[in-house]
């Protein structure tokens, strides 16, 4: 039997943070996908139901003959009959936007959940590692995924060198006058002897 080992608190955290990112991804995909099939949804049929509406108005006693199969076009059950697609095709594409919508929301509520969910794991794995890690991986976890816990973990408050408040002046392009000056401060300074 094999036994595996455990994956550490950094390949677990790296492994959230890809997750996170890939569903984020995702996201705008998926956002640019529904704009997508709503254009192609509605456009088309718009004019289509333009040009038909058009050919019902100047072609009416055509088309009912046609319908009908005689060359009387008095009726009215007809007339109404080649009517009908023109109100019904809007409802229709209507009825059609408002599923994908429904859709893309219930979708993007998912994703709004899961992406929750993981970074809340990802806090918590935070939040746990210098009680679960060593003091190394715990300095290499928060350098990657925190760098303001890092800050506070090793008591480095400027998140740099600790002589980071020391002001040393530029060696180029110093003045004479400044030159002196750097020159007797340090050679009247007992620290720096």
């Amino acid at each position: 039997m094999f036994f595996f080992k455990p994956k550490s608190t950094y390949d677990q955290l790296h492994q959230l943070t890809q997750e996170i990112k890939s569903l984020e991804s995702k996201r705008v995909f998926k956002q640019s996908n529904e704009d997508r099939l709503l254009k192609i949804i509605t456009y088309p049929n718009i004019s289509f139901t333009v040009m038909y509406t058009l050919a019902c108005y100047f072609y009416n006693e055509k088309l009912v003959s046609i319908i009908s199969g005689s060359s009387k076009a008095d009726s009215f059950f007809y007339k109404i009959f080649i009517w009908i697609p023109v109100f019904l095709i809007p409802l229709v594409v209507y009825s059609l936007s408002l599923l994908v919508k429904f859709y893309y929301a219930r979708n993007n509520q998912k994703w709004v959940t899961s992406v929750i969910q993981k970074r809340t794991l990802r806090k918590q794995m935070l939040d746990n590692a210098a009680e679960t890690s060593t003091y190394n991986e715990c300095i290499r976890i928060f350098e990657e995924f925190d760098r303001s816990r890092l800050n506070q973990f090793t008591g480095n408050k400027f998140g740099g060198n600790k002589n980071a408040s020391l002001i040393t002046p530029p060696k180029k392009g110093l003045s004479e006058k400044a030159k002196v000056h750097v020159f007797n401060t340090r050679a009247s300074d007992p620290f720096l002897k």
